[in-house]
């Protein structure tokens, strides 16, 4: 599945014929959520059926929302998901996703994993310091998957708009420093997410 936003940017969502059992990433966040949406949907259009493990690695808000996330993919498709919990928690947050990766390739646990990895804003916000993402130039092993390394959060709410999923966006959190389910609005993350909804123009109703 080719998805082409406004400015030509390009995701290719592909589940190889050869693969039959694949893992998704699930923070909970818009990212990740965007792509268990998405590989869901490009499962539909398979020849044969596989296997889908979804694995998170279970901070409490990131367990707890990406619970909410997979409860209503499932009516959305009608389907039951296997959520994997998976990771040291006590890990900081640049490892917390290479690491459980890692171990899931490492002990063959599926054959492919996706992640919702997308690129850093074209600027810099005041005040706070980006996180390292990998190069959308980088070489990737067949074995993982990044459909968004090129794309900016604006284009991953703009195919949450085109998909007219705009109400599983609402489920997902960015801030990583909430307290009480309230997001500090100083972080990178929130931040990063309050510049893509104010260039799409819309109203963020999410955490």
């Amino acid at each position: 599945m080719k998805i082409i936003c406004e400015d030509q940017t390009v995701a290719d969502i592909d589940i190889p014929n050869h693969l039959s059992h694949i893992g998704v990433m699930l923070s909970g966040g818009m990212d990740s959520s965007l792509m268990l949406f998405l590989i869901l949907k490009e499962m539909l259009n398979l020849e044969k059926s596989i296997i889908l493990t979804v694995f998170n690695v279970p901070k409490a808000h990131s367990k707890t929302q990406s619970r909410k996330i997979v409860n209503f993919l499932e009516k959305e498709f009608s389907i039951s998901i296997n959520l994997t919990y998976i990771g040291d928690i006590t890990l900081p947050h640049n490892k917390i996703i290479n690491v459980p990766v890692g171990y899931i390739l490492d002990n063959k646990l599926v054959e492919r994993v996706y992640s919702g990895i997308n690129k850093n804003p074209p600027f810099e916000f005041p005040n706070v310091t980006a996180p390292k993402r990998r190069p959308s130039n980088s070489v990737i092993p067949d074995n993982l998957s990044f459909p968004f390394i090129r794309l900016y959060k604006t284009h991953i709410l703009e195919i949450y708009k085109k998909f007219n999923i705009l109400k599983l966006a609402d489920l997902t959190h960015s801030c990583e420093m909430q307290v009480n389910n309230i997001r500090c609005n100083m972080c990178f993350h929130c931040y990063e997410r309050a510049w893509a909804y104010k260039e799409l123009n819309l109203i963020d109703n999410g955490e």
